[in-house]
């Protein structure tokens, strides 16, 4: 009985890279570049050395990823093996809340993993709640931190449109040096003119509230 094995990849190259919407330096100076079809919704991540050279891809997650850290992306299993799930049907996303990335300063933090800001939405997705995301730099969420953390907008509440396709932002996030604060600025439409400040080291940043109850939401279309 013959059984098939993967060999090699033809016709990809991890160094050809576009449309670039985020970067990020983390340990022993890899850069993590976030590619991703705003319109569609299609979104890598994709880590190089130093030197520009491809070493990995984490977004979509390696199939070796390790189930404490696969958990939280979503997963089911069949006869002992596991399986991903499609989270988001244009995209094809295997991870939640990253069909249709925006462009983005992601952060790296001392904690030792990225965050980024979720995704708005594509052009047949008519715009979800946004959250923050943490990502072991080598795919996964990240130890004892779950993949989906602080929601920082409520559904845009968009019906019978284009969705998210074509709006354009640039969302910002720093992380203090020890960690324990992540600030965040949403640029889109008519965002608030200031700087939210979240527990880094917490899912939330007050009782029962998160940034999607206060007015870091995205307003809709006919309110610019």
């Amino acid at each position: 009985m013959s059984t098939p094995r993967l060999e090699k990849v033809l016709g990809w190259d991890g160094n050809k890279l576009g449309p670039i919407r985020g970067l990020a330096v983390g340990k022993d100076g890899e850069l993590f570049v976030m590619i991703s079809n705003t319109y569609r919704g299609r979104c890598e991540v994709r880590a190089l050395d130093r030197n520009g050279k491809y070493l990995r891809t984490i977004l979509p997650y390696p199939a070796n990823t390790p189930r404490e850290r696969a958990g939280s992306l979503g997963q089911i299993e069949v006869d002992g093996e596991r399986f991903p799930i499609i989270n988001h049907y244009q995209s094809q996303s295997l991870a939640p809340m990253t069909g249709g990335m925006r462009r983005q300063n992601m952060a790296w933090s001392p904690r030792g993993h990225l965050v980024l800001v979720g995704a708005m939405g594509s052009a047949f997705d008519q715009g979800g709640p946004r959250h923050l995301l943490a990502m072991h730099p080598k795919g996964g969420a990240p130890d004892g931190v779950d993949f989906v953390g602080p929601r920082i907008a409520i559904p845009a509440g968009i019906r019978y449109s284009a969705g998210m396709g074509w709006n354009a932002c640039f969302d910002h996030t720093a992380i203090s040096p020890d960690g324990k604060w992540v600030y965040l600025t949403l640029s889109t439409w008519r965002s608030p003119h200031c700087v939210f400040r979240l527990d880094g080291a917490r899912p939330r940043i007050g009782p029962g509230k998160d940034l999607g109850e206060h007015d870091g939401r995205i307003p809709r279309p006919d309110a610019r």
